[in-house]
């Protein structure tokens, strides 16, 4: 069976593809002078990294370069399409060789390309190659991935090479290449009555202006006929709910969908509506008179807002409490890579079953398929970049290589709510001094709303903000007195926040009444009885052996931080136990160290 045999891009779906995964050969290059690959046998199962048990190689020594081929057959009736070659995401700079001709290269291991192959091909069978370097510089975006050879602390063993799915698509001359949906929802004159945490509000039902914006064709050679036109078609279990059509202006496209009475998105109903975009070419008519469809996809989009008002986060024009989890997307036998699409299913999953809302998807730009899930299962994610861990001016330019990348892909998904550009300063470490990084954090924040309004901003997770919608801080505070000592000169003055780690706010900088939130906190290590741990683990504070005072230390610190009126939520220090991390609610494969319904009962207080 091919592993991850699902479509790896769910927003952005054609009928026709084929999968590359499975059996491909492999090597490593350690000698730097070589330049094509020299097979000796190796295989590999992509796309697992070789690190991992799943690759077939499980290797985690050090090795920069590495090499993958395979030979593809492209399917007869895909004659007369251009033939794209996708890859999810490679880690971290790769060159692409098709039948012994080098046509491109790539860097930047958190996002997808593809490449144009058609010309490279040939009758019958085809080899794809590709060389892939993975040096340990610290400039590059790495998030959780140690530089030493063994994972220590919070970091963990690295990932190589090809770790998403790699595919074939065939796509007519003239194609749908880029579209971007916009929900805007009118709630009526009563939402100005908004008033307190938790009220109630009686309003008018709502309505929901649907924007498809920046909906391009890619022009090749035919290029773009005057007449041509989008179709847009949306639905709702299966029933037409709304339809409109618009020509296209130099090739691209903006329609104005009304959605009357919509089903709104939230983690307590995940309401999902399917669409389809079809580019009729009215040149050559067809019976309906409509014009030949020469590209379809087919997408899907849920109805929310997100918002702030005062020192409140709003989910749909109505204040929402944030109960999220640390889940950074590790798994035993695949390491960043997802193992399965049963296995990220899972995983959110289990988030709703301990009691949380959502999730802060740390220091990776995960598998399209983990926001595929979280948008169908309901869960809130706050979508992070990996970071660098030192700063540079070169390093700035490989962070703004990727990070817009990034939010362009994943701009559709309804379970995302805020853009996290950085994480406790890594990759900035002098931000609460240096003003070059401060304005380096802001750029990016700018630009992060520029191309997305639509959500919140992060600047810094955790400390030493500069420009942020959400004052966010990290509290490991082991007891309810540490959290009442720690906000008791805030709670007086509404100014003066403090600095459990480092300052809330870089220096120039201050409180202005947005809302706070305790980002990372609890992180209480547990070692469950009969089972082998890392010679030297690690978690905060001393780990605990027993179940009883696991739930008693979450009670007292979570409670802690409910009775913190000016807070608006939280995020639980983490889901998973990673390798020598055992701060996870779950061990590394996935077996509850608590009873989930003792955790959710204490969640649901508020």
């Amino acid at each position: 069976m091919v592993p991850r045999p699902e479509y790896p891009r769910p927003q952005f779906v054609r009928k026709e593809w084929l999968n590359l995964n499975g059996e491909w050969e492999f090597e490593f290059d350690d000698a730097p002078a070589r330049l094509e690959g020299k097979w000796q046998g190796k295989k590999i199962i992509v796309p697992f990294p070789f690190q991992s048990k799943l690759s077939g190689v499980s290797d985690v020594s050090f090795h920069d370069v590495v090499w993958y081929a395979r030979n593809f057959t492209v399917p007869e009736k895909w004659e007369g399409k251009e033939i794209l070659l996708h890859f999810g995401a490679v880690d971290y700079e790769c060159w692409v060789w098709i039948n012994g001709r080098e046509i491109s290269t790539h860097k930047g291991g958190n996002v997808p390309f593809y490449l144009n192959i058609t010309k490279y091909l040939k009758p019958g069978e085809n080899k794809l190659m590709v060389r892939v370097e993975d040096k340990q510089d610290p400039f590059q975006p790495r998030g959780k991935q140690v530089v030493a050879l063994k994972p220590e602390g919070c970091d963990y063993d690295r990932t190589t090479g090809i770790w998403q799915t790699v595919w074939l698509e065939p796509v007519p001359r003239t194609r749908i290449e880029y579209f971007k949906i916009k929900t805007e929802i009118d709630f009526g004159k009563d939402s100005s009555k908004l008033k307190g945490q938790g009220s109630r509000v009686k309003t008018q039902k709502p309505d929901c202006k649907l924007k498809i914006v920046n909906c391009k064709l890619q022009i090749v050679t035919t290029g773009w006929r005057p007449g041509q036109e989008i179709e847009v078609c949306v639905y709702y279990k299966g029933k037409t709910v709304a339809k409109r059509s618009v020509e296209l202006e130099n090739g691209c496209a903006a329609l104005d969908i009304p959605v009357r009475n919509p089903k709104l998105w939230s983690p307590e109903a995940p309401n999902i509506y399917d669409c389809k975009l079809s580019l009729r070419d009215p040149v050559r008519q067809i019976a309906n008179c409509k014009g030949e469809i020469i590209d379809e996809i087919e997408t899907y989009f849920g109805i929310r807002t997100v918002s702030v008002k005062g020192n409140r986060v709003l989910l749909n024009n109505k204040p929402y409490y944030l109960k999220l989890v640390l889940d950074q997307g590790y798994f035993p036998e695949s390491l960043l890579a997802l193992p399965s699409d049963e296995a990220v299913k899972k995983d959110i999953e289990f988030t709703k079953a301990f009691g949380f809302n959502g999730c802060r998807k740390h220091q990776k730009v995960d598998d399209p398929r983990f926001y595929y899930w979280a948008d169908k299962l309901g869960l809130i994610v706050w979508g992070e970049m990996a970071n660098a861990r030192p700063w540079s001016k070169a390093g700035e330019g490989i962070f703004l290589h990727e990070w817009p990348k990034a939010v362009k892909r994943d701009i559709n998904h309804p379970c995302i709510i805020a853009w996290v550009p950085f994480n406790e300063s890594w990759g900035v470490p002098e931000l609460g001094k240096d003003t070059r990084q401060q304005e380096f954090v802001k750029k990016v924040v700018r630009l992060t709303r520029e191309m997305d309004p639509t959500r919140l901003v992060v600047d810094n997770d955790g400390w030493e903000h500069v420009d942020t919608d959400l004052v966010t801080i990290h509290d490991y505070s082991l007891h309810a007195s540490d959290y009442e000592k720690n906000y008791a000169q805030f709670r007086k003055d509404n100014k003066t926040l403090p600095a459990v780690h480092r300052p809330a706010y870089a220096e120039g900088y201050e409180y202005d009444g947005k809302p706070i939130l305790i980002t990372e906190y609890g992180g209480i290590g547990y070692k469950l009885p009969g089972r082998q741990y890392a010679e030297k683990d690690w978690g905060y504070h001393n780990p605990e052996t027993e179940e009883a005072k696991v739930i008693a230390r979450f009670k007292e610190v979570t409670e802690a931080i409910f009775d913190l009126d000016f807070c608006c939520g939280f995020c639980y220090t983490q889901l998973t136990d990673i390798q020598q991390e055992i701060n996870g609610v779950l061990t590394f494969d996935r077996v509850p160290k608590v009873d989930p319904k003792k955790i959710a009962r204490i969640l649901n207080q508020k």
